[in-house]
């Protein structure tokens, strides 16, 4: 998911668009892409882009992935409008562009664990303390647990039962949604020499 606006960004006097912002040398997109290729269960990337993120659009079109632009209407409508491009009874794996340290032995520990439950659908949420426990802020949820926007979830436009998965790991509480969280990243060394720790 790559079509939100990042209002919350648009001080950065380099912000193009949330999903291109640099991190460590490349657009925080590419970190997610790259994640997800050492994933063998993953067979196909699609990026959802929207009205919003044009250039993030063009980006990954040049890069050979395919992309489905969405109307930017919000998450869940967005997301909504991509399971209808989406063979019926395929499985998405659905992440955000905005979680950068995210690991791939990290998603197949979610994908193995969906793959054990019994529901049609599992949502990660990590809980509220791990924001304070690094000193940030969490996300305008007024719940103890905090949705990351990572779920697994089967290509069907209804409501889903669904399991929640608690990982109170850091690599998923750091959304980069404001100038705040990038420069938590830059001191945290979340990235080293140059190379992610993927």
């Amino acid at each position: 998911m790559a079509g939100g606006k990042g209002t919350r960004l648009k001080s950065l006097k380099s912000f193009k668009e949330k999903p291109l912002i640099n991190i460590n040398g490349k657009p925080m997109i590419q970190h997610v892409i790259e994640c997800l290729e050492k994933v063998d269960r993953v067979k196909e990337i699609i990026v959802a882009t929207s009205v919003h993120t044009p250039k993030t659009t063009e980006y990954i079109k040049k890069r050979g992935y395919r992309v489905i632009v969405t109307p930017g209407k919000g998450y869940v409508n967005d997301l909504r409008y991509v399971i209808t491009k989406i063979p019926k009874r395929d499985t998405l794996l659905v992440i955000n562009a905005d979680l950068p340290l995210v690991k791939p032995k990290t998603i197949n520990m979610i994908i193995d664990i969906y793959e054990k439950s019994d529901k049609p659908a599992l949502t990660v949420v990590v809980p509220r303390s791990i924001y304070k426990k690094y000193g940030l802020i969490p996300p305008p949820y007024n719940t103890e647990q905090i949705p990351i926007g990572l779920n697994l979830l089967k290509a069907v436009n209804k409501k889903q039962d669904e399991k929640k998965l608690e990982l109170p790991l850091l690599e998923l509480a750091l959304n980069i949604n404001t100038p705040e969280d990038l420069e938590f990243l830059k001191k945290f060394g979340g990235f080293n020499g140059g190379k992610n720790k993927n």
